[in-house]
């Protein structure tokens, strides 16, 4: 901004200038009253803003239940972030990791978080397995998983005992995983 002002004559305010992220806190130095003896020249002063940052983590079923604290960060503007999604157990969240440059407002992100699905190997141990069950399924977290039985697992000379953990045969047979 130029101006034309003669000698002794009082200068008119300047409007406050405006910049995207900042708030404008005066001129440097500071415009006199009237136009002195000489040319002058200010110079806007800028603060830069800060803006909050919050990151809700949910999980996805319903959108309401927490899954873990809320993140909340106050940032300049043009600040990098980088924030990675806390780990909740069975649960996988939709965006691993919260990453951007904070704009001009205070922002709000959503994560939401999803139920594991896992993969689950069946070894018949020379037996064939029937009824639609394979050797290589997938188990979701939160449903039951029914392993097959006695009815849906075949090996000529032999009766099926049951899913066990371990080649040993250790423990209880299992029936089902569960939710």
């Amino acid at each position: 901004y130029q101006d034309s002002v003669a000698y002794g004559t009082a200068i008119r305010p300047i409007t406050d200038p405006t910049r995207e992220g900042y708030t404008f806190i005066g001129w440097v130095p500071e415009l006199p009253a009237t136009m002195p003896a000489y040319d002058v020249t200010v110079h806007a002063q800028w603060q830069i803003n800060r803006y909050q940052l919050t990151i809700n983590y949910f999980y996805f079923e319903n959108g309401t239940v927490q899954a873990a604290p809320s993140y909340t960060d106050t940032l300049e503007y043009g600040e990098s972030y980088s924030v990675v999604s806390p780990t909740v157990q069975g649960f996988n969240p939709t965006i691993g990791t919260v990453s951007g440059v904070m704009g001009a407002e205070d922002i709000t992100i959503s994560v939401s978080y999803l139920p594991r699905v896992y993969q689950v190997t069946l070894h018949p141990r020379g037996g064939m397995l029937l009824n639609g069950f394979t050797s290589d399924t997938t188990y979701t977290r939160g449903q039951v998983f029914w392993l097959p039985t006695a009815d849906d697992i075949v090996r000529e000379g032999y009766s099926f005992g049951g899913w066990f953990t371990d080649t040993n045969f250790n423990g209880n047979p299992w029936i089902a995983i569960p939710n």
